[in-house]
């Protein structure tokens, strides 16, 4: 047990301490050019101080299809990504609704929450396949083996989906926070409607594993699902948001 969570907590903190450098890579992000976008730079600065934290940095990717996220190990270290495909096709309410959902989460330091979280769920994970081999080298009798099985299938599910529930409610306290600091529904509410039209309209193309793992880093994750499935989603469906954001108090 102890090695199992060793392990998982090693690689996770090591995901966790430098997540803006990798997953900044991983989308080739490059930094958002103050010069050329003075007033999105602006505009996050001003959401910042209404957060109450520090402005993070921001970063563009090339990707066409409209979609932001945001990593760093505290608030000091935020970061910001935004999409080529936003900028473009979004209006002003909508980014400033998308780019207060993003400091929510550096606020509310949900990268640091994933990672614990993914820590503990790693480590049952590994405790139940090590309790299953280990049953294979000792004299248990069948029905002993087919129980430490059944251990290591259903343990490790369950961890899976305490795990997105989890993530699944972030993303609801994040548009909750995204509201308030916005000052407005209809910014945020709007842009998730047209960020999933987007995705709904546009075949996912040649997306590598690693960029489909990280997809639920993004304020949309392009492959939820509303079906059974979405219990396995890092994210809520869309009407499950609009109407939390509806609900939420400006």
């Amino acid at each position: 047990m102890l090695i199992g969570l060793v392990f998982a907590g090693l690689i996770n903190f090591g995901s966790y301490w430098f997540s803006d450098k990798l997953v900044l890579k991983i989308y080739g992000a490059e930094p958002l050019s103050e010069e050329e976008y003075s007033e999105l730079h602006d505009t996050v600065e001003e959401l910042a101080g209404k957060a109450g934290i520090p402005k993070p940095r921001l970063y563009r990717s090339s990707m066409d299809a409209p979609n932001a996220f945001a990593t760093g190990r505290s608030p000091e270290k935020g970061v910001l990504c935004v999409t080529q495909g936003l900028l473009d096709q979004l209006e002003k309410e909508e980014v400033e609704g998308v780019m207060a959902h993003e400091l929510a989460h550096i606020k509310n330091r949900d990268t640091l929450i994933n990672a614990v979280v993914a820590t503990l769920a790693g480590a049952i994970a590994m405790i139940a396949e090590l309790g299953f081999w280990s049953s294979l080298f000792t004299d248990e009798e069948a029905g002993e083996m087919f129980s430490a099985l059944a251990f290591m299938i259903t343990v490790p599910l369950i961890a899976t989906l305490v795990r997105m529930a989890v993530s699944r409610s972030m993303e609801f306290r994040a548009d909750s926070s995204a509201v308030k600091i916005q000052g407005s529904r209809e910014g945020l509410s709007s842009a998730l409607q047209k960020i999933n039209r987007a995705a709904q309209a546009k075949p996912r193309g040649h997306t590598s594993k690693v960029q489909e793992a990280g997809s639920n880093l993004f304020i949309y994750n392009p492959f939820s699902s509303d079906s059974i499935t979405k219990y396995f989603s890092t994210h809520p469906p869309l009407e499950e948001r609009l109407e939390n954001i509806e609900s939420t108090e400006v």
